[in-house]
């Protein structure tokens, strides 16, 4: 996202200014990091942007923007490279030389808050994610498309909480910007939200209007058509999921039936008569898929666990759906496909 490039863009024009310097040793530094940035060699990455802090520390000022920017890279080539509690130091270390060096209402700490909050706990993400859109909105408005697109990545990338209320507010601001592809990828997001909370019935207006504006992004479209295949079949509504099962097959094309996947599955319900200490089940089904994507004529194949078992599954296999498969532009009933269900004690 853009807020997540200005600083690395900005390194790299404080370097060619540097180049110059007779310290040869930060200027190599400096070119093996973007080198192993450019390669996605973050281990590597991180080793090469410390010692260009360090080395830059002795040919800079220690106040001096360019040295706060070397430490942002440092802290972000640690994080690239999965070792969170350095990166969180270290960026803690950056953001003070930024506050210090650019002032502490200077939009490049948006930059540096956003990648805390990638880095540390949930709770220290979100105080880091709120202090970041708090100073993006000073500086850029509420209501800009920059706030939008920090709004969905904390949404989709680092919040586990309170995500629908900044997707709603990222759709809202999009679609007043006409962002129509940005719009879609919200709204799907939204929905998805909303799915996870078992929101189903709020669901189906985001992922609804998804397929409706047909995005040019073709898998988008038939994610949130398989979304909103699960949203009705939860809701108990299941013609409305039919058009979406039809849907879904007629663009996916033929699949063989041992890699036929279905679009929704309920969850196993450990059978009630059993106690914990029965353990673990597992039954395979063999059964023919029809031209709606229902299931029909299940049958236990194979049990592990005991009669229970076999029977919650079949109760099961009534509810699971699938995107009928086509051929010449008609839907047929495929036959003899598998699927195992496994059931884990409560």
């Amino acid at each position: 996202m853009t807020y997540r490039i200005l600083l690395g863009a900005t390194a790299v024009a404080v370097a060619l200014c540097i180049a110059a310097n007779p310290r040869k040793e930060f200027n190599a530094a400096y070119r093996a990091y973007g080198d192993a940035v450019a390669e996605s060699r973050f281990g590597d990455a991180a080793t090469h942007a410390g010692e260009a802090l360090q080395l830059g520390r002795d040919v800079l000022a220690p106040d001096s923007p360019e040295i706060a920017l070397l430490a942002f890279n440092h802290g972000f080539a640690l994080a690239k490279a999965g070792r969170a509690s350095e990166a969180y130091r270290a960026l803690l270390e950056a953001r003070g030389l930024v506050e210090k060096a650019l002032g502490g209402d200077a939009v490049e700490i948006v930059q540096v808050e956003v990648e805390l909050a990638h880095t540390g706990s949930p709770e220290q993400a979100r105080q880091h994610f709120d202090n970041a859109l708090a100073l993006a909105s000073r500086r850029h408005g509420e209501d800009s498309e920059f706030v939008a697109d920090l709004k969905v990545e904390g949404a989709t990338q680092i919040l586990t909480q309170g995500t629908t209320e900044l997707l709603a507010g990222a759709t809202g601001t999009y679609e007043r910007l006409a962002r129509t592809d940005k719009l879609a990828l919200a709204r799907y997001w939204l929905g998805h939200g909303h799915l996870d909370d078992d929101r189903y019935q709020d669901a189906i207006e985001p992922m609804s209007a998804v397929v409706a504006a047909n995005p040019s992004d073709r898998e988008l479209v038939l994610m949130a058509r398989a979304k909103l295949v699960e949203a009705f079949e939860r809701l108990g509504e299941r013609d409305r999921a039919t058009e979406h099962c039809l849907a879904i097959g007629t663009a996916r094309g033929f699949t063989r039936p041992e890699r036929y996947k279905p679009l929704f599955v309920p969850d196993p319900v450990y059978p009630e008569e059993l106690g914990p200490d029965a353990g673990i089940g597992s039954v395979t089904m063999e059964f023919t898929v029809d031209a709606e994507g229902y299931v029909r004529h299940p049958l236990v194949v194979e049990s592990r666990g005991g009669g229970a078992f076999a029977s919650a599954a079949l109760a099961l296999a009534e509810r699971i759906r699938y995107a009928p498969q086509f051929v010449d532009d008609q839907p047929l009933a495929v036959p003899g496909v598998r699927h195992t269900v496994v059931f884990s004690p409560p």
